[in-house]
């Protein structure tokens, strides 16, 4: 069994569609979407024979921002965050599980504003490692 899984930090998914054309696979994990939950455009939502999964910021409009496409029927669930409101309402993570694996697809912070925002990237890996322990 061979899965071709691609991620890219897009830095805006505007004008993605064509990609999927271009570049078959499996699963592809987008990063920094940059949309709002209405922003979503049909086209966008729904690539044929892919189910889409996402996770959107709700402190900030336009920031962050994750989404998981799966061929459609590969996917017995997903999850929007790590159940904890600090890290989730970034729209930072959406975790896929497969059945025979888990994907994280996850924009992780950096520390560029300060000591703050370095404790924030810090404790938000220290959850990631426990969230993956659980499975």
């Amino acid at each position: 069994f061979c899965m071709k899984i691609i991620s890219w930090n897009v830095n805006s998914i505007r004008a993605m569609v064509s990609f999927f054309e271009k570049h078959p696979a499996d699963i592809y994990c987008f990063q920094e979407t940059k949309l709002n939950k209405e922003q979503v455009e049909p086209a966008l939502h729904s690539i044929p024979g892919f189910e889409s999964f996402w996770s959107f910021s709700t402190v900030k409009k336009g920031y962050s921002g994750v989404v998981t496409y799966a061929k459609t029927g590969s996917t017995v669930d997903a999850f929007d965050g790590f159940g904890v409101p600090l890290f989730d309402n970034e729209g930072r993570i959406m975790i896929t599980d497969h059945d025979s694996f888990v994907l994280f697809n996850i924009y992780f912070p950096n520390s560029g504003m300060g000591p703050e925002r370095f404790k924030y990237k810090m404790d938000f890996y220290r959850k990631f490692e426990e969230v993956c322990d659980m499975w």
